[in-house]
């Protein structure tokens, strides 16, 4: 379930030639380990978002911990389920005792959500993606 809303929310945007069984393979790797570190919001038992915590990005791996890959199912969204996970995400970083937190969007209308979780802009990169 979380494949299917990471390919809705995300891959249909930036990585559409992923298939729901590479997310799965993708997720699988990141669930119960120590890091990557991945999130989930449930309603129930049922999966409605999640996001993630690693140490580099292979965008600016030089910025160490990163939150990435923040989804939730769109019939779930503008109830503070992507808040709570961010905000838990960056709890944990505390724990681990890393000072600073970085993210990267793709979609330029991200960076306002994130402004208004109190996150700052640093730059913005031009990529040259081949997918």
């Amino acid at each position: 379930m979380l494949a299917n809303i990471w390919h809705e929310v995300l891959g249909k945007i930036w990585m559409p030639k992923i298939g729901i069984k590479e997310i799965e393979s993708l997720y699988d790797g990141e669930l119960n380990h120590d890091m990557p570190l991945t999130y989930i919001a449930l309603d129930g038992e049922i999966p409605v978002g999640s996001c993630t915590l690693q140490l580099n990005e292979d965008i600016r791996p030089d910025l160490g911990l990163w939150i990435s890959d923040l989804t939730v199912d769109p019939e779930y969204q503008k109830q503070g389920i992507g808040k709570m996970l961010v905000d838990v995400t960056v709890e944990k970083a505390k724990e681990l005792g890393f000072e600073k937190l970085y993210l990267f969007a793709f979609d330029p209308t991200i960076p306002e959500y994130y402004g208004l979780l109190g996150w700052r802009k640093l730059g913005r990169i031009n990529l040259n993606l081949i997918l």
